[in-house]
């Protein structure tokens, strides 16, 4: 995973919590019993999910920019 190429400082816990419990809604969703998720949740999810791409996108744009040279 590419998390784990980058330095430590470059993403910080908090930004790593959120993309563990993004994902594991996801499973849940996926592969889990059938639950419903109300909107309040899913509104939780999706401020959630918008903060962590925030913070990634600029790190992305800056290895893809470091890969090309």
């Amino acid at each position: 995973c590419f998390l784990f190429t980058l330095k430590i400082q470059t993403i910080t816990i908090d930004t790593l919590k959120i993309f563990n419990h993004l994902l594991l809604l996801r499973r849940d969703a996926d592969y889990g019993d059938f639950e419903e998720i109300n909107q309040d949740e899913a509104k939780v999810a999706l401020d959630m999910a918008k903060k962590f791409i925030d913070t990634v996108e600029p790190l992305r744009k800056k290895i893809l920019k470091d890969i090309k040279g």
